[in-house]
């Protein structure tokens, strides 16, 4: 499930008929608390990289700090951070 933003109960449902379970840049986000848990809470094998990013850029890259630039590489170098 792409960008996945659904409930706890959603999540379980999911990841217990096979499905892999992506989240964006809101996972970064300190207010977005449901998400945050719930990707602790995973399995690590439920969780896909989401390969659109920054499409949500993380909470520490914003356009009024660094504009468009930012959006032009796609990495997973900040994976860890998360």
């Amino acid at each position: 499930a792409h960008a996945f933003n659904g409930s706890h109960d959603q999540a379980y449902h999911y990841v217990t008929h096979g499905m892999k379970l992506g989240f964006g840049g809101n996972v970064t986000f300190s207010r977005a608390r449901q998400i945050r848990r719930l990707a602790a809470e995973l399995p690590i094998e439920s969780i896909v990289l989401e390969t659109d990013a920054p499409d949500i850029a993380p909470a520490w890259l914003s356009d009024d700090q660094f504009g468009e630039q930012h959006k032009a590489r796609n990495t997973p170098a900040e994976v860890v951070g998360v």
